[in-house]
C-alpha cells in the first residue's frame, strides 16, 4: 500500500468524479495530513489508514466510485502482471529459465554479498585472525570479494563450513520465495550457496509423489549440479537447479566466492563456465530476479544473445526518471529488457509478491499447453 499519491492524481479523482470544492476538501481531510499546510506536490496518507478497510472505512461518506478510484490509486498491481515478452515466449512454447541471484535469498534474510562481506569481516576479529583496526581498514576499502577471499586464505576447510552454515540460517517466519519457485517446471540458474531453493524443491515434488514410488521416483524428478560447468553440461528442460557457484555442500570441491575462483571461471583461459552460460542465453529466455548491478556487469555481457532476456529491479512510482536511465543502460549495453517492481509497496518485500504472482502466471500457462496437448492426442487417439 502506498503512503502517499502525487496531488494531480487526486485532483483527476475530483474531476472525473464532478465533485465541489467543498466535497474535494472533505476527501483531503478524511485520509490525509496536513491538507492546509503542506506545499509539497504530494499529500501523506494518515498513520491509522494502514489498510484497504481502513482506507474505505474513511470514505464512507463517499460514493462507490469515489471509494473504487481512491483504493485503486492507492493499491497499484501493474508491475506484478508478467511482461508481455514473457507471455509470448509461453504462448510460443519458447524455452524459458531462471536466473536467482542472492537478493531472493534476502527475501528470508540470508546476507546479501556485503553482508556476508561485513559478517566475515566480524568473524575474523572475533576469532582474533584481524585486529580491530585491520578489519575496519579491510570494511572501508576492500570489496566483498576480497574479503570473503581474506576469509577462505584464513580459515580452515571445517571451520568455514561452520561459519557458513551459521550465516545462511534463514528466517523461518518470513514467506519463503522458493516454496513458489520450486513448483515451477522450469530449469533454474542460481548464484547463491545457500541450500534453500533445493531443500523447497525436494519438498515439492515429494508432495507429489507416491510415498511408495520411493527415492528412486525423486531421483528422476529433480536435478541439481554443483560442480564445474563446461559447454556439454546438459540443461534439461524441466524442474532441475543449477549452483553455478557451488554451495556450501561443495566448498572442498567447487565454489566461486574467492577473488581468485571468480579470475579462473570467468577470466581464465580453460574456464568452461562462460561457455555454459552463452548456450544457456541461446537456448532459454531468461529471467534474472534478486541479480544486483554488479552481478549483472559480470554476467550481461556472457549471456548477450539474439533472445531479449528480462532483468527485475526495484523502483519507486514517482522515480520514472531514474528507471529510464536503468531502461536504457540495460537496453544499450546489455540488450536486455528491465521490468520494475514498485518499493513503494512493503519495500523490497514486494519482490516476495512479485514471485508468488509470476511463478503461477508460468505454472498456468504451462499447465494450459500440457493439457492442449493432451486434448490433441485424445482427438488423434478418437
Amino acid at each position: 500500500m502506498r503512503r502517499s499519491v502525487f496531488k494531480r492524481e487526486i485532483k483527476a479523482i475530483v474531476l472525473a468524479n464532478n465533485m465541489s470544492e467543498e466535497d474535494e476538501f472533505k476527501l483531503l481531510d478524511a485520509i490525509f495530513i496536513g491538507i492546509k499546510t503542506d506545499v509539497s506536490e504530494q499529500y501523506l496518507l494518515k498513520d491509522i489508514i494502514k489498510t484497504e478497510e481502513k482506507l474505505r472505512m474513511a470514505l464512507k461518506e463517499f460514493s462507490d466510485q469515489v471509494k473504487s478510484d481512491v483504493v485503486l490509486m492507492f493499491f497499484v498491481a501493474s508491475d506484478l502482471n508478467l511482461p508481455k515478452s514473457i507471455l509470448q515466449a509461453l504462448d510460443q512454447k519458447e524455452p524459458i529459465a531462471l536466473f536467482i541471484g542472492a537478493g531472493v535469498s534476502k527475501l528470508i534474510d540470508i546476507p546479501l554479498w556485503k553482508e556476508l562481506a561485513e559478517e566475515a569481516l566480524k568473524y575474523l576479529f572475533e576469532q582474533k585472525y584481524l585486529s580491530y583496526i585491520e578489519s575496519d581498514c579491510l570494511r572501508r576499502s576492500a570489496s566483498a570479494k576480497s574479503i570473503l577471499s581474506i576469509l577462505h586464505q584464513s580459515l580452515p576447510k571445517g571451520e568455514l563450513k561452520t561459519f557458513y552454515d551459521k550465516v545462511f540460517t534463514p528466517n523461518f517466519e518470513k514467506p519463503n520465495p522458493y516454496d513458489c519457485i520450486a513448483k515451477v517446471d522450469i530449469p533454474i540458474i542460481t548464484t547463491t550457496l545457500d541450500d534453500r531453493l533445493w531443500e523447497a524443491m525436494k519438498k515439492n515434488i515429494s508432495l507429489q509423489i507416491d510415498e511408495d514410488e520411493g527415492e528412486q521416483v525423486r531421483k528422476n524428478a529433480l536435478l541439481r549440479e554443483c560442480i564445474e560447468f563446461t559447454e556439454k553440461t546438459p540443461i534439461e528442460n524441466r524442474r532441475s537447479l543449477y549452483q553455478i557457484h557451488g554451495s556450501v555442500e561443495t566448498l572442498d570441491k567447487h565454489s566461486i566466492i574467492t577473488m581468485k575462483s571468480y579470475l579462473e571461471n570467468y577470466y581464465g583461459e580453460d574456464t568452461s563456465l562462460k561457455d555454459f552460460l552463452v548456450r544457456l542465453s541461446h537456448e532459454y529466455k531468461i529471467i534474472f530476479l534478486g541479480c544486483g548491478m554488479e552481478e549483472m556487469e559480470l554476467i550481461g555481457p556472457i549471456v548477450r544473445s539474439s533472445k531479449r532476456h528480462v532483468v527485475v529491479e526495484g523502483t519507486f512510482i514517482g522515480e520514472k526518471r531514474y528507471f529510464e536511465i536503468q531502461r536504457k543502460y540495460f537496453d544499450g549495453h546489455l540488450k536486455m529488457d528491465i521490468h520494475g517492481y514498485f518499493l513503494d509497496f512493503n519495500g523490497y518485500d514486494r519482490l516476495y509478491t512479485l514471485i508468488e504472482k509470476w511463478m503461477e502466471k508460468v505454472n498456468f500457462e504451462k499447465r494450459r499447453d500440457f493439457n492442449s496437448k493432451l486434448g490433441d492426442i485424445d482427438g488423434v487417439i478418437l
